[in-house]
């Protein structure tokens, strides 16, 4: 009795920081997450932790699988609005994070460093962290150059004259139009506290520093779309679907406005999308997803594989890979595609690519979960990553999120 009485009384709240230290090491990013919740000294001695680079971090990112933020209506869930999110690390949990209610209709354009990046009913671009609540707002639509909000005869806006064509055509979209299509993609740097995004049907690139008033629009090579971007060491980099790869400094304090190529013209050409991301081992990756390109409108584009190709040591030519390690693994979709280390991280496969839905064309009619897998480079298959109902026009699209400690 005296025993639990001491037990009791005890505060939890002075735990030592070591001692806190050598706990979380043996916790997953979402234990670590309770663990900084308890209280209030927990959360402020994890959160300088891990902001501490002199000693090592509670919870290591690249030591954790991402997320899977999963396909599922707010409206529906008995926990009210908010996300569910699949968690491989964690014995393959799903876990329901909710979210404020005016983000509840939420539309999803790309995660990236522990932020979603969403689009509310306006149209508005949000940067969002779902595990702490987080919001970051960004310059408005309306500060683009090619974009004119229309109101109704309330005042309210009802919809956008934009021109997205390089020939000026201009076009008038409602709000959920736009929502759904005017933003491919969006993320986020760090280190220089700058979002870019693919906007007008992927004809233009807009970038703004956190805190910008305006959006600065980065024009690419006339006529041509931009299939992805990505961020590396303060350097933008954005794949052109004429098969070339450019890139552009952001350091400096005034935006650039012209590219330089990077490697010769990629000239290999099929299925649905291309991707960018820079290997474990900080070589660029160009990656070609293949599908069935089936032009059936009842029929599902299923993923057949992907084929990678790396930039040589003189930044000239692409080099096929056949295999990217055993101690490698790509994450490719709507995200800031990532590749991890997987030595140490529990029920990640090396030498895999792991992909996600992100068929803007047919995401509102196919079964979800079509385009969703593992790709075993070494014998060339697909298998499934997690099962959850298929169900067409689910929305948002699956997309994987790999989140900060609060």
């Amino acid at each position: 009795m005296d025993k639990m009485k001491d037990e009791e009384q005890r505060d939890w709240s002075s735990l030592p920081e070591d001692i806190l230290y050598v706990i979380s090491r043996s916790l997953t990013l979402l234990d670590c997450i309770h663990l900084s919740v308890v209280c209030t000294s927990w959360h402020q001695s994890i959160k300088n932790d891990n902001n501490n680079s002199s000693r090592r971090k509670y919870t290591n990112p690249a030591k954790q699988v991402p997320w899977l933020m999963l396909p599922c209506e707010a409206a529906d869930h008995p926990h009210g609005p908010g996300r569910s999110f699949f968690s491989l690390s964690d014995g393959g949990k799903t876990l329901h994070i909710g979210l404020p209610r005016h983000l509840a209709n939420m539309w999803c354009v790309g995660t990236s460093d522990g932020w979603l990046f969403v689009v509310d009913s306006r149209s508005e671009l949000i940067m969002l962290d779902p595990t702490t609540g987080a919001e970051v707002a960004l310059p408005s639509i309306a500060s683009r150059p090619t974009v004119t909000p229309l109101r109704n005869k309330k005042g309210n806006i009802h919809k956008y004259r934009f021109s997205w064509q390089v020939d000026g055509i201009l076009e008038d979209w409602g709000l959920w139009r736009m929502r759904s299509f005017y933003y491919p993609k969006a993320i986020f740097c760090r280190d220089i506290d700058m979002v870019a995004t693919i906007i007008d049907m992927g004809f233009r690139i807009a970038v703004a520093r956190v805190g910008d008033i305006k959006w600065t629009v980065l024009e690419t090579p006339s006529g041509f779309m931009v299939d992805d971007i990505m961020f590396h060491e303060g350097w933008l980099y954005a794949l052109i679907n004429s098969g070339y790869v450019l890139s552009c400094n952001l350091l400096s304090p005034t935006l650039p406005t012209c590219w330089k190529h990077v490697g010769k013209q990629m000239r290999k050409w099929y299925g649905l999308k291309r991707y960018l991301v820079m290997s474990v081992g900080k070589e660029l990756l160009q990656v070609f997803r293949r599908c069935n390109n089936t032009m059936r409108s009842d029929s599902v584009n299923m993923t057949l594989g992907f084929d990678v190709f790396r930039l040589d040591e003189n930044g000239c030519d692409w080099v096929e890979m056949t295999s990217l390690g055993d101690h490698q693994a790509l994450f490719l979709g709507d995200n800031h595609s990532v590749s991890l280390a997987v030595d140490g991280v529990h029920g990640l496969m090396g030498n895999r690519v792991y992909f996600t839905d992100d068929d803007e064309e047919k995401i509102f009619s196919e079964p979800c979960g079509a385009h969703i897998g593992v790709y075993r480079m070494d014998d060339m298959t697909v298998e499934p990553y997690c099962s959850f109902p298929s169900k067409p026009g689910l929305s948002p699209p699956p997309v994987w999120f790999m989140p900060n400690l609060p």
